[in-house]
């Protein structure tokens, strides 16, 4: 999930004998630096708050965004202990739409519409332009679910949504109403 979509998009390059990727809440049609200001005033939009001050947390995002691409170092993180901004630096201007056009699988893509970490618009974006390219792909969308693929409720729902993706036409029978599938 998330990140985890770019190193499966970037490994299935590597390898001719791949022949489906699911991409799960990841986008892919959008960088890192193109969807973490939009997520961020997503989230404060929900909480209604004031749009000079959304607009402010914004410039904020983008402002570390420069930093980290031009300081980045090991050992340092910007959000916990894990998030290095030197694998922030080297990943926020990944487009893997460039990638995955290199290799040979079908895309599938999961994308919950609460999603508030990654915008299901960049999802929508590697769909359209995989269609574009005339190559196969599926976009399974899930309105009510999260980044996480959970539901309102916090329930996970992504072992069960992924375990029917991967049987593609069974899914819109087993959970029409939390899933769309638009495939090409």
């Amino acid at each position: 999930m998330s990140e985890g979509g770019l190193i499966a998009g970037l490994l299935a390059s590597y390898s001719p004998d791949v022949e489906e990727v699911a991409l799960v809440s990841y986008g892919g049609g959008m960088s890192m630096r193109e969807t973490w200001p939009l997520a961020k005033a997503s989230i404060l939009r929900k909480q209604n708050i004031p749009e000079n001050t959304v607009r402010e947390e914004v410039v904020k995002i983008e402002a570390m965004l420069k930093v980290v691409t031009r300081f980045g170092y090991p050992y340092s993180n910007y959000d916990g202990d894990t998030n290095t901004w030197l694998w922030w630096r080297t990943m926020l201007d990944k487009h893997l739409v460039n990638t995955i056009l290199n290799t040979n699988a079908n895309v599938l893509l999961v994308h919950g519409g609460r999603d508030e970490m990654v915008p299901i618009a960049s999802a929508q974006k590697l769909h359209n332009l995989l269609n574009e390219k005339h190559r196969e792909s599926t976009f399974i969308k899930c309105p009510r679910l999260n980044h996480s693929l959970g539901d309102e409720m916090g329930k996970p729902l992504a072992t069960k949504i992924l375990s029917a993706a991967f049987r593609f036409e069974l899914v819109a029978k087993e959970y029409p109403s939390e899933c769309i599938i638009d495939d090409f």
